[in-house]
């Protein structure tokens, strides 16, 4: 029996939705959809319409058009996901990451070995979803997300910050956001924000969020 070389990689929607309405793994697009060592990561063509109400999927942080997916899925499932990313493991981003952002960015690259994987494994690599913050304000809504690999701790905006979206100009976020980056100086009047269940988050101050957050002002 001839043995596979190289593993079986599959792609986790992790809570999302490919765009065809389904909700189960989908294999890579790579030959038979095994990968060997050092091969570059592909991506589903699906992971183009991959959503999950609340969330946006995770991207670099420099760069908001190249998503990402991990070997764990944030909760305890997965290779090695206490390595890095709080919980998520190793970090994968695709093949043409470089095309995305027009040669700023760069490649890495399937790590069997490094992953104490053997030939015909199959492995699960996770989306990772970053819950939105949304101030709601008078006329206008701005939006904001944790990054969630560097921790579930979320620093609340007041008057004059700018949200996480403002931190790359270049690049069309990938989930498609054009809306505000700032919260406007004149809405220093804000005291506090508080969400629909009346809890008070002071501009400032740092809470954990993992789950999709809405914010109303309260005003001084």
């Amino acid at each position: 029996m001839k043995t596979t070389k190289g593993c079986y990689i599959f792609y986790s929607p992790n809570g999302g939705v490919w765009g065809d309405g389904t909700t189960e793994p989908k294999p890579s697009p790579t030959e038979n959809g095994v990968m060997l060592d050092g091969d570059r990561f592909r991506f589903p063509e699906e992971t183009k319409s991959l959503r999950r109400d609340g969330y946006r999927l995770h991207t670099s942080i420099n760069y908001f058009n190249v998503p990402r997916y991990y070997t764990a899925n944030g909760a305890g499932e997965g290779i090695d996901p206490e390595r890095i990313c709080n919980g998520f493991g190793y970090d994968c981003w695709p093949y043409n990451s470089m095309e995305i952002t027009n040669g700023g960015h760069d490649e890495n690259y399937f790590a069997k070995e490094a992953l104490k994987l053997a030939d015909g494994e199959t492995v699960t690599l996770y989306a990772c979803w970053d819950p939105l913050v949304i101030y709601h304000c008078e006329n206008e809504d701005y939006r904001d997300f944790v990054y969630v690999t560097d921790s579930n701790d979320y620093t609340v905006l007041g008057a004059g910050d700018e949200t996480r979206y403002a931190r790359n100009k270049n690049d069309k976020s990938f989930d498609g956001y054009e809306g505000p980056t700032k919260i406007p100086d004149e809405l220093n009047r804000i005291a506090f924000w508080r969400d629909s269940d009346g809890n008070e988050y002071y501009p400032g101050k740092t809470y954990t969020v993992k789950e999709p957050l809405h914010l109303f002002p309260v005003y001084r």
